[in-house]
Order: C-alpha cells, then structure tokens, then sequence
C-alpha cells in the first residue's frame, strides 16, 4: 500500500533557517499502485479501447500499452491526495522514445469516464522532446503550450497552486525553474484531485516518473539551492 509520508528537510535545510520546511513524499514508487484510480478521459474511436497498464518497474512509474487502438488521455490519481495554496506538486522524470506523453495531474473534480473537465496537466512529450502545458477551464480547452526543451536537460515536472484557482506549470533542468504556463481564473479547480496524467498515442512504454513530492513554498527552497530537491530525494540507479 502507499503510505503518505513526510520528509524532514532538516539535514539539507534546518541550518539555513529553513527548518519549518517539510516535504511531503506522497510515493516513491517502492510499494504498489493499490491508491491509484485510473479513468480514460478521452476515448478517440469510442469503441474498441487500449490494453495499458500504469506499472512500476525498476522503482519508477511508467505506463505500458500492449494493444493500441487510438489516442486515449488517462487520469491517474492518488487516492486522498491534494494541493494546498502555496504548495508545488513535482515528481522527477525521465522521457524515453515514442510519441505519448506524461506527466502531472491536477484537478478539482473526481475524473470522469469519456469527460475532460477542470483540469491542468504538465507533460513531456517523447517524440518532440518537449514539455507541454494542456488542460480544461470548466469543459473550455485552455490550449496547449509548450517549450522545446530537447536540449534544457530536463529533470522534475512542477504544477504549483499559488492562489485559489491559480496555477504555474512547468519544469526544473538541474535546478533551473522555467514556467511554460500561467493558468489562473480555474475557477472549478481547487486541486482536490492530483496524480498522474498520459497521453496514450502508440504501443510500448511512456515514462519514467518517479519521487512524486509536495513542496510547501517552493521559492523559498530555490533560493537555497535545492532546485528539483535533489538532495532529499532517492535516486534511481
């Protein structure tokens, strides 16, 4: 079973002045997927479907589709998990080839069979290199951005809540920020629904992700250096 957990940043933060700080770990992929709930949003043919599997392999995430039948958008959430005001939800990542998509989850709405609504996803796509910010504003589409970051290096995907209904996405490249997106006004997304999003485009495997963790006031962690926090977090090998 997954067990929220908090981490105590005292060792790399507490002799900074920065011993209030704590990093919630809400997975690191060591134990199983039992708190997920997974929902197609979006089903292209509206017929046949998909076999795929959210899986963890070698400590990590990733998602494995062993039938293709068309493009499919699939919400992963952790059951009972949320984002707060001020808080940064990432989670470290690394791309592989292919033309799908993952990355982060954020919505204000139990996700719903064959609906996109009230949502905001951050996401690498493999086939462009590039980190993309998509998403719905009640079941208006936001439009997609995204950045062509093949040569950035990056690392950790970020969505943070920094007011009621407002929202930064992008990424860290060896603790460099860099903001894609501003998405505020979500006035039907207060982030009660967070996890994982993919982008279901061909056969084979999206991924990986790992370390998905809450940062409470991430701009005061930057300035110490921490970037994608590094330090506290347990590395694949």
């Amino acid at each position: 079973m997954n067990v929220l957990k908090t981490i105590a940043a005292t060792a790399a933060v507490g002799a900074t002045g920065f011993g209030a700080h704590a990093i919630t770990l809400l997975d690191d992929f060591s134990g199983d997927l039992s708190n997920y709930t997974t929902t197609v949003m979006l089903d292209v043919n509206d017929g046949a479907s998909n076999v795929f599997a959210f899986e963890i392999s070698g400590g990590a995430l990733q998602v494995t589709t062993s039938v293709y039948d068309d493009i499919e958008q699939v919400a992963f959430i952790l059951n009972g998990a949320s984002l707060a005001v001020g808080e940064e939800l990432q989670a470290d990542i690394d791309r592989n080839d292919g033309a799908d998509s993952i990355g982060l989850y954020v919505g204000g709405q139990a996700p719903v069979t064959g609906v996109r609504e009230n949502y905001l996803s951050v996401q690498a796509r493999n086939t462009t290199a590039a980190v993309l910010v998509s998403g719905r504003n009640g079941a208006v589409n936001t439009g997609t951005v995204g950045f062509d970051s093949s040569d950035a290096g990056y690392d950790t995907l970020f969505v943070l809540r920094d007011g009621t209904n407002d929202y930064e996405l992008g990424y860290y490249a060896s603790g460099t920020r860099v903001v894609i997106a501003d998405r505020d006004g979500m006035v039907g997304n207060d982030a009660s629904f967070i996890g994982f999003y993919a982008d279901i485009r061909e056969a084979g495997t999206i991924g990986v992700m790992d370390n998905l963790v809450i940062v409470p006031e991430p701009g005061s962690l930057a300035l110490l250096g921490l970037g994608g926090l590094a330090m506290l977090r347990r590395r694949r090998a």
